[in-house]
């Protein structure tokens, strides 16, 4: 039985805005299998908005497969989230400083 190919905008659209926040932001900081990050510090970097529903977006990002627990209360991507979060962030650049570069070459 073959694999499903892994497609990145069909797993970022099955993403809520809560999970795309988290996931955005862990790509912000790099955070890979090798580079984890605590809970506490997620939550205090995200707006207040978000610090609520950050346990329940890392447990669906958990059954999803795209974060792992490191140890209690430490996480870090997977090879797939590390995707998915790369390209979120880029998405978000582009989405926020997309006309900075006409700024600049006027």
């Amino acid at each position: 039985m073959p694999r499903p190919e892994f497609s990145v905008e069909e797993t970022i659209d099955r993403l809520n805005i809560y999970e795309k926040k988290v996931l955005t932001y862990l790509g912000k900081k790099c955070i890979s299998k090798h580079k984890n990050i605590r809970l506490e510090t997620i939550k205090d970097e995200l707006p207040n908005k978000y610090g609520k529903n950050v346990n329940k977006a890392l447990q669906n990002l958990h059954t999803e497969g795209l974060v792992f627990k490191y140890r209690h209360k430490n996480y870090g991507l997977s090879a797939k989230g590390v995707i998915v979060a790369q390209q979120l962030k880029e998405d978000f650049r582009k989405k926020r400083y997309g006309d900075l570069k006409i700024l600049i070459l006027v």
